[in-house]
């Protein structure tokens, strides 16, 4: 019985540089440590991290079975990037994309499905 609104995710650098927003038409923004915008140069210090937190205090007990879950959670994650039918990655997909990265080569989708692979062979 639980609700999506019960499980948060951040994305941002594991340093706490900086994390990413969703701006009102869903294209991701970069904002440093304070809140304030950041530039895209900041990208060059990333040290990719993915926190997944229960969103009330204390936590509701969400954290724990989804640790237990994590193959499956991989999984269910390769799967989901995989079917999306956008190219360089939506916020359906692989959350906030930078506008920057609209026509990067190396799309946030692409590189999200390196990672994910990575995760899903370990």
């Amino acid at each position: 019985m639980a609700d999506a609104a019960d499980l948060h995710k951040a994305v941002g650098s594991g340093d706490g540089a900086w994390f990413a927003t969703v701006d009102g038409c869903g294209r991701g923004q970069m904002r440093a440590s304070d809140g304030s915008l950041s530039s895209t140069g900041m990208q060059d210090r990333f040290v990719p991290t993915v926190y997944l937190y229960d969103n009330y205090p204390g936590g509701v007990g969400q954290s724990e079975p989804l640790w237990q879950r994590q193959a499956e959670l991989v999984s269910r994650a390769v799967a989901l990037v995989d079917r999306c039918e956008c190219k360089a990655g939506c916020p359906a997909c692989v959350g906030p994309v930078l506008e920057a990265h609209g026509d990067a080569s190396a799309s946030p989708r692409t590189l999200a499905m390196r990672v994910l692979s990575a995760l899903d062979a370990a």
